[in-house]
């Protein structure tokens, strides 16, 4: 569980570094 809280909390700081790339995905 304690790693896909990381996974979830590193998924949300790259969107945070990288809107474009997370809007792409998003996509």
């Amino acid at each position: 569980e304690a790693a896909t809280l990381t996974g979830v909390f590193r998924r949300a700081a790259e969107a945070v570094r990288d809107p474009d790339r997370f809007r792409d995905d998003e996509s």
